[in-house]
């Protein structure tokens, strides 16, 4: 069978070591294309196999075999990342400005914006990964990427990862710490859960970045899998930072709803207070989407240039709704000493 100038005997050996004891147990005649293109068993089995047997290189040439044979679409969804991530950033960006403009005015500056600050820097950091990664293929089938191109797209996306997991659990304690602030005269109760939560947030972090940078050793070995190395469950890691990330999302939504209604304050600013902290919800809602659509892809898919799409885009609204929760009190201060 040959289609666009390509057969079966174009795949590397490594792929018809994997691809020929494969096919009778899926149920397809060998010469039947459209069967073999379709079948679900094989695609599994096939990614598995390769990602065992073949190097990177071979990969990305079984997957530009497989296309051509199997009339795989050539679309792209580059553009709905670079949407994300430009009006992410420059919302981040704003809030900012105007957080620090705002404390600035008010002699609000505290420790917490020291943490911000290093948020900050961070997120810069995080804009770069997001177009080098847009640059590399993210958005688009990994059968039309340039030659190597994986390779740079996996290191990336390494990188990336790291500072995504820390860059969480900073802005979560910059969170936790301006709650304090309110409550910083009352409710000695919350005040000690707080304290409890921010350890929690801490320990959790550092455990889940190491996790994530020592998940594979030689650590290479993440990102060029034709190194040979041990590495952990890497679906169960994922796994492991959207469960954490969802469980101190509810918490951090909860905890000052719940003291919210004792606070001595006018009904107006208890109002807006609780709209400020119901801002959280559009990180959960985003950390949820982004779980979700975790659990329907492998950490190495057979096609990851594609299929970490909807995760990049949930992932830059979930920073997005933090960066403007930790930023509207600043705001406010703004809005009250231009417009008092």
């Amino acid at each position: 069978v040959e289609r666009q100038g390509l057969s079966v005997t174009d795949f590397p050996p490594c792929t018809l070591e994997c691809l020929i004891p494969a096919i009778p147990k899926s149920g397809c005649a060998i010469d039947d294309l459209n069967c073999t293109c379709n079948s679900k068993y094989l695609t599994e089995s096939l990614g598995d196999c390769l990602l065992e047997k073949c190097s990177l290189a071979a990969i990305q040439k079984t997957s530009r075999v497989q296309a051509a044979l199997c009339n795989l679409p050539n679309d792209s969804q580059r553009h709905k990342i670079f949407i994300a991530a430009v009006v992410a950033y420059v919302l981040i960006g704003i809030s900012a400005v105007l957080r620090i403009l705002g404390n600035y005015l008010a002699n609000r500056l505290g420790k917490d914006d020291l943490f911000v600050a290093v948020a900050y820097a961070m997120i810069i950091v995080a804009m770069w990964t997001t177009f080098a990664l847009l640059e590399t293929g993210l958005g688009r089938h990994l059968w039309n990427l340039e030659d190597g191109a994986l390779l740079s797209f996996l290191r990336l996306f390494y990188i990336s990862a790291i500072f995504y997991i820390a860059l969480l659990g900073l802005l979560k304690i910059v969170v936790v710490l301006f709650y304090l602030q309110i409550f910083q005269s009352t409710y000695a109760r919350f005040r000690i859960i707080a304290h409890i939560l921010l350890v929690y947030i801490t320990i959790n972090t550092v455990i889940l970045v190491l996790i994530t940078i020592l998940g594979c050793l030689p650590l290479g070995s993440f990102w060029n899998r034709d190194i040979k190395g041990k590495c952990l469950s890497l679906p169960a890691i994922g796994y492991a930072v959207g469960v954490s990330a969802l469980i101190q999302d509810v918490i951090l939504l909860v905890l000052p709803l719940a003291f919210l209604r004792k606070l001595t304050m006018e009904r107006s600013r208890k109002i807006a207070s609780g709209l400020l902290f119901s801002v959280g919800m559009l990180g959960c809602v985003a950390t949820i989407l982004r779980f979700r659509t975790h659990a329907t892809i492998k950490v190495l898919s057979s096609d990851p240039t594609w299929d970490y799409t909807s995760a990049e885009i949930y992932a830059h609204a979930e920073l997005c709704a933090l960066f403007l929760c930790i930023s509207l009190p600043g705001i406010r201060l703004l809005v009250v000493r231009v417009f008092p």
